[in-house]
């Protein structure tokens, strides 16, 4: 699951050190613990990756991620949540899973080589921007 995260307009972007999606701009997050919310799960990956408390303001979607091998096969499938979200507090601070960040507006961040799931969230933003953005 991932987490669009909103300060001052502008959506949080990062890029991904290892695969699944090494070197793509993506959203900050990862994976679901064993007994841990969806909710939860989100908040804590995004603090993790980013030194950024955050609070959940709204379910974007759940979409399926699958990944080929070069034969056809899967080689990996995530259902994604992504939620949009606010930075309550915290000063940005990579960890060892992310190269590099950037705070870009959502026009500015379609330019950006980003994963699959992240460039159709993108193109949902940018068509609901009134919706979404103007509440965080």
């Amino acid at each position: 699951m991932g987490g669009v995260v909103v300060r001052n307009g502008k959506i949080l972007l990062v890029r991904r050190r290892f695969d699944p999606n090494k070197g793509k701009w993506s959203f900050p997050g990862g994976l679901v613990e064993l007994g841990e919310s969806v909710r939860d799960a989100v908040k804590r990956e995004v603090e993790e990756e980013t030194g950024l408390s955050t609070r959940i303001e709204r379910l974007i979607d759940v979409v399926d991620e699958v990944t080929r091998d070069s034969k056809g096969r899967i080689k990996y499938h995530f259902v994604l949540a992504d939620f949009l979200m606010k930075q309550v507090s915290g000063r940005f601070r990579t960890n060892q899973e992310i190269s590099e960040f950037v705070w870009v507006s959502l026009l500015k961040a379609k330019t950006y080589d980003t994963t699959n799931t992240v460039r159709m969230i993108l193109n949902r933003l940018t068509s609901r921007k009134s919706s979404y953005l103007e509440e965080v």
